[in-house]
C-alpha cells in the first residue's frame, strides 16, 4: 500500500506524526517488524550493535590507565612478574563500574570485544648487557611478547614498551608482566617510576 499525505500537509509534519521518537536525540531503527525508537544515550556513549547483532545500542567508554608514581617494585630474576601500579589515572567500563585493579595490575574484560593495551616500564640500574622483556598475559597465559631491551652500560635505565590488540571474551583477565635475566636468584627493586599500563575497548 502506498501511503499518501493529505492535500496541502507538510511532509515534515506527516513524518513527525508517524515517527516513534519522543525526545531530542532519539533514533529510529527497524526491529524486523516495525520502525521503533532507540532512546538517546548519555554523554560520551557511542552507538554499537548488541551482542546478538540484532539491534543498535548505546555503550559507554571502556578504558583504564594505571601509573607507577614514585616507588619501585620488587621482581625476581628469570621469572615473569606482574606489574602493579600505585596510581589509577582512570577506570570506567561503560556501565558505571570499574574493570582494572591497579594494586594487582589486573584488568578484567567487562564484555566480549576487541581491546587495545599499552604498557611502558622503566628499569633503572641493571647491568651492561642484561635484557628486559615485557609481555601481555591473558588468563595467565603469555599472549603477546615484546622485543628485548638490552642495557648498553652498567647502571643504565632501560625503558621497555609493548602494545597489543586482542579479541577478548567477557571476564578474560589481562596483565602486563616483565622478565629479566640479571643474575640467577637475585631480587631487584627495579620497576621504576613513570611506568604505565592502559587499555580500552575499541569495538
Amino acid at each position: 500500500m502506498v501511503r499518501t499525505r493529505a492535500h496541502g500537509a507538510s511532509p515534515d509534519l506527516s513524518f513527525d506524526a508517524l515517527a516513534p521518537t519522543t525526545t531530542q536525540g532519539d533514533l529510529i531503527y527497524h526491529d524486523g517488524s516495525d520502525n521503533v525508537r532507540l532512546a538517546r544515550g548519555t554523554a560520551a556513549q557511542v552507538l554499537a550493535m548488541n551482542s546478538g547483532a540484532t539491534a543498535p545500542e548505546w555503550v559507554g567508554v571502556t578504558a583504564f590507565a594505571g601509573r607507577r608514581d614514585a616507588t619501585g617494585q620488587v621482581w625476581v630474576t628469570g621469572a615473569y612478574t606482574t606489574a602493579t601500579f600505585d596510581v589509577e589515572e582512570g577506570d570506567v567500563d561503560g556501565a558505571g563500574s570499574t574493570w582494572f585493579v591497579h594494586t594487582t595490575g589486573t584488568a578484567t574484560a567487562p564484555r566480549d570485544g576487541w581491546y587495545t593495551f599499552s604498557g611502558t616500564l622503566s628499569c633503572p640500574g641493571i647491568d651492561a648487557g642484561e635484557l628486559v622483556r615485557l609481555a601481555i598475559f591473558v588468563n595467565g597465559v603469555e599472549t603477546k611478547t615484546g622485543g628485548d631491551f638490552i642495557a648498553g652500560a652498567a647502571g643504565q635505565t632501560v625503558k621497555a614498551h609493548i602494545s597489543a590488540t586482542l579479541l577478548l571474551a567477557a571476564t578474560n583477565t589481562v596483565t602486563l608482566q616483565l622478565i629479566h635475566n640479571e643474575g640467577a636468584n637475585q631480587t631487584q627493586a627495579e620497576f621504576g617510576a613513570n611506568a604505565w599500563f592502559s587499555g580500552a575497548q575499541i569495538r
